[in-house]
């Protein structure tokens, strides 16, 4: 309106030109041409240059940490056959947790075409019968078919599994530490702390007589790097440990406990097929968690994902 109103008034405008151009200097026109005059206090243009995502910077924090407490790294596929991702697990095949509701089956191809021979029959009487005197098994139905159906990994324990049978590495001899920051895929039900996909810190430890508190402290001394000091533990149930617990931390702005991983000691029924002697403890944690209680965001839909906020991920001062 302004404008408008100053031509009215009568201001002539003119072209005026901003910058110099090679095609000015070249031609000689830069002789003849009005320029306009700088305004030093004008907002200028902004340019958000790429950064690393601060889940990724976190999931590299992480395996430094880890690295640092004598862990090595483990690798493997992201869909893998259901024996290594529940049955090896002695997770029996009719658990609610294993139907088509929960997991992302493939639909080509459909099932793997190698599996150990020895190892199904090992996993599979476990399953049937159990393992020692007086193990019982779970008497439910077991079909190798099943077992070499593909899927999308629901935890990477799939990978625990490949590298305790000895098959992704060979046979390991105590003490071995392992760990792996990868994704997972549940069909879970969208929500501030579930996703579809996720980054799951999983870890094992393999050694003689290994107890809870080893299994304790070796989180408290992890999320210690965090400045995290007050985990709290509750008991639980999974079919491949036992004892287990869960982990909880306060979230720093809502003041609630926010659950953050989940653990235990493997039974007898799942190390015994893979042919490991010893004590092996684990754990699967959850990376956006971690990052819930370090910098205090209230829903991972925010960090990552179509919806997330990109303001929020590029002001969010990065702690190390």
């Amino acid at each position: 309106e302004r404008a408008v109103t100053e031509l009215m008034a009568g201001i002539e405008t003119s072209e005026t030109v901003g910058q110099v151009t090679p095609e000015l200097l070249t031609s000689g026109e830069w002789e003849d041409v009005e320029f306009s005059e700088y305004n030093v206090e004008a907002d200028a243009e902004r340019f958000d240059g790429g950064k690393v995502h601060i889940l990724r910077q976190t999931a590299e924090r992480v395996k430094d940490v880890l690295v640092g407490m004598g862990f090595q790294e483990m690798e493997g596929p992201h869909v893998d056959a259901d024996f290594w991702i529940n049955d090896c697990l002695f997770m029996p095949q009719d658990h609610p947790a294993r139907t088509h509701w929960d997991r992302f089956a493939l639909e080509r191809p459909t099932h793997i075409d190698e599996l150990p021979e020895d190892l199904v029959d090992r996993v599979e009487r476990a399953h049937r019968e159990g393992v020692g005197p007086d193990g019982e098994g779970y008497h439910s139905p077991w079909d190798e078919d099943f077992a070499r159906a593909l899927a999308l990994r629901g935890h990477t324990t799939s990978l625990s599994t490949r590298y305790l049978s000895g098959e992704e590495v060979g046979e390991l001899e105590p003490p071995q530490r392992y760990f792996s920051v990868e994704k997972v895929y549940r069909n879970d039900t969208l929500d501030p702390t579930h996703l579809l996909e996720f980054f799951q810190i999983e870890g094992w430890v393999m050694a003689e007589d290994l107890s809870v508190r080893d299994l304790m402290g070796t989180f408290e001394e992890f999320y210690a790097q965090f400045g995290i000091t007050d985990i709290q533990f509750k008991p639980h149930y999974n079919p491949y440990t036992e004892p287990s617990f869960e982990l909880f931390g306060t979230h720093p702005t809502t003041g609630e406990l926010v659950e953050i991983g989940n653990s235990g000691i493997f039974r007898e029924e799942m190390l015994e097929p893979l042919g490991v002697e010893c004590d092996v403890m684990a754990w699967g944690l959850a990376l956006e968690r971690l990052l819930m209680l370090m910098y205090g965001f209230e829903d991972i839909r925010d960090i990552h994902g179509t919806l997330c906020d990109l303001d929020l991920l590029r002001e969010t001062e990065v702690t190390y």
